[in-house]
């Protein structure tokens, strides 16, 4: 039996153009991949730069969680009363009670360096009392009633309180009347 060499298939031979096309396009190819996983990577990198910096959560209280904005936010609002407080102080200056106002702005010193423990303190709070309050029947329009009438009737726009946490530290709070209530005629 003998063995013949014959290609088993007839195959015809491309032209040489069309083989550095077919190599063109590879390479091409190629290298759109390799940009899109360069951005892929880059859009990875971003979101997770955002996430961590805006979205992570930083607290939860039951089935509320807040993130690294709200913290800001927070951070945001009771620096900008203190500095507010703080301008106040400044201007009250040169007076026989200095030294009571040069306590009460080292008290602000003190506390816009400790903003973020007091922020986190004041969001965790709410949250808590504003839970414990539906327990105990009481809603936000009550509690405006309540104040309105311990004020005089006036309408109230901002109500802090006074707390303290289990480590000692004041989580500070005040009401602020701006305008009489409608009813009331003040």
């Amino acid at each position: 039996m003998s063995f013949r060499n014959r290609p088993v298939l007839d195959r015809k031979h491309r032209p040489r153009w069309q083989d550095e096309l077919r190599t063109q396009q590879l390479i091409v190819a190629s290298f759109a991949i390799a940009i899109a996983v360069a951005i892929g990577i880059f859009a990875a990198t971003a979101w997770s730069d955002h996430y961590d910096g805006h979205l992570r959560p930083v607290a939860a209280v039951g089935n509320t969680t807040y993130s690294v904005d709200d913290l800001t936010d927070r951070m945001d609002a009771i620096g900008s009363e203190l500095q507010a407080r703080y301008l106040d102080l400044t201007d009250r200056m040169g007076g026989v009670r200095d030294s009571l106002i040069q306590q009460g702005l080292q008290a602000i010193e003190q506390a816009l360096q400790t903003l973020a423990p007091t922020a986190t303190d004041s969001l965790v709070l709410g949250r808590v009392l504003t839970t414990s309050a539906g327990g105990y029947g009481i809603t936000v329009s009550d509690m405006n009633t309540v104040v309105q009438a311990a004020i005089g009737g006036q309408e109230v726009t901002r109500v802090y309180e006074r707390h303290q946490t289990a480590d000692g530290r004041l989580v500070s709070a005040f009401v602020r009347a701006t305008k009489p209530h409608a009813r009331s005629g003040h």
